[in-house]
């Protein structure tokens, strides 16, 4: 079992849309969500008994999932779009519950990480690859992905189908999203570095090996220019060289300021991007988010409690501004917007609570070595802070999946008596 959730981790990450159609089926069915749903069966029927006692508080997430789903039923919402949007926001949950029950040692958490740091390595090179020979690099691939399952609908040119390919391509990897790309690698870094500076069972060549995968997985990050996987990496950068380098947190900070200067002076498109932050006004995308922010707050205030309902949104239901739908990327105002200011409070408490079981255990073991526990802290840390610029937790199903992948990794290791 620990071997298929591993290639389920791998899959995720690097080839997440591998699959095939049926006839009586209306979507692509992809070999992750098999693989989940197998898992997902498994754990239910072995660990029965003990499930709602370690995960009560995600049991109570997932059940405002289904009350958001009714909100919507009864608001009249597409049924297809109610399931849709409850399966993108919370049958993954339970993502975090398998990584707990079917994780038991050391050992295994090695195995775990072997599929997710190879489907890391693979995606950072394929980025830097397509950042390279753009379209020529991206019509071959296309067909091994096509050939490999992925749905023939798939927008492969997304990030390079731009009127001025060299001020304004875009690396969107095998996850066809610059945005998805840049947070998945981004949170993935602190794994890394946390793996090659802070496990002190590995020789020195690992830590080489992985601190290059690290260098590899920054220059992909950049070269999506996505903001929210910027400034996440940037926030989480400063909390993780705190906890490992304690007072000397600012020679990390600095190394990181130091790699994105010198892609600013090597890299035109990257200076352009880093100016949009200085004068948001004249920023199209980012102006046009904040314009929705404030189109959805006379909606919020009709339904604050409860929100919409799940379908709501994604089927322009929402007697609301079309501003609100054309930039609305902020997935903490979204997730208002379908499931109330409860559900945000719900899901933030989830979190909390989670940060709170890492407070107690920083307290009672030695926390600079455990390197899993900060690495997947600030890998949570870097999603939580991106998801302030984007939703990608409330659509995206791989972003999801790795959501919920570090929520069970902490909780394992809180829980972990050494």
């Amino acid at each position: 079992m620990i071997e298929l959730f591993g290639i389920f981790i791998f899959l995720n990450t690097f080839l997440p849309k591998i699959g095939f159609e049926l006839k009586f089926l209306p979507f692509h069915l992809n070999i992750v969500d098999i693989l989940y749903v197998s898992m997902l069966i498994y754990v239910l029927i072995v660990f029965r008994k003990k499930l709602f006692s370690y995960f009560y508080s995600l049991f109570t997430l997932f059940l405002w999932g289904i009350v958001s789903a009714l909100v919507g039923y009864f608001n009249s919402a597409p049924l297809w779009k109610i399931i849709d949007e409850f399966l993108r926001q919370y049958i993954y949950i339970f993502v975090a519950v398998i990584a707990m029950c079917i994780i038991k040692n050391s050992r295994e958490v090695n195995k775990i990480m072997f599929f997710f740091f190879l489907g890391i390595c693979l995606l950072s090179l394929y980025g830097i690859l397509e950042w390279i020979f753009t379209k020529k690099f991206i019509n071959y691939a296309r067909g091994v992905l096509l050939t490999l399952g992925y749905p023939k609908q798939a927008s492969f040119f997304v990030g390079c189908d731009v009127y001025d390919l060299v001020n304004y391509r875009r690396v969107i990897t095998t996850l066809l999203s610059w945005n998805s790309s840049g947070q998945y690698l981004a949170s993935s870094l602190f794994l890394l570095l946390a793996k090659g500076l802070l496990d002190r069972k590995i020789s020195i060549s690992s830590r080489l090996i992985y601190l290059l995968i690290s260098v590899i997985c920054i220059i992909t990050i950049i070269f999506t220019r996505s903001r929210s996987a910027w400034v996440g990496m940037f926030a989480t950068a400063i909390l993780f060289s705190i906890i490992v380098f304690k007072k000397r947190f600012w020679i990390f900070s600095l190394s990181f300021i130091i790699i994105i200067t010198i892609f600013a002076t090597a890299v035109p498109q990257i200076k352009d991007r880093i100016k949009s932050f200085l004068n948001l006004t004249q920023d199209g995308s980012a102006w046009g988010r904040i314009e929705a922010i404030k189109a959805s707050l006379p909606v919020i205030k009709k339904t604050l409690l409860v929100g919409y309902g799940l379908g709501m949104f994604s089927s322009q239901k929402i007697p609301a501004d079309y501003k609100m739908y054309a930039g609305l990327d902020c997935f903490y105002v979204r997730y208002i917007v379908s499931n109330g200011i409860i559900g945000l409070i719900i899901f933030l408490g989830t979190v909390f609570w989670l940060f709170r079981k890492v407070l107690i255990k920083i307290k009672s073991s030695y926390i600079n070595i455990n390197w899993l526990l900060i690495g997947s802290v600030c890998g949570l840390f870097v999603l939580l802070i991106g998801a302030l610029f984007d939703c990608m937790l409330a659509i995206s199903t791989y972003m999801s999946t790795l959501f919920w992948f570090y929520f069970g990794l902490i909780l394992k290791e809180v829980h972990e008596k050494r």
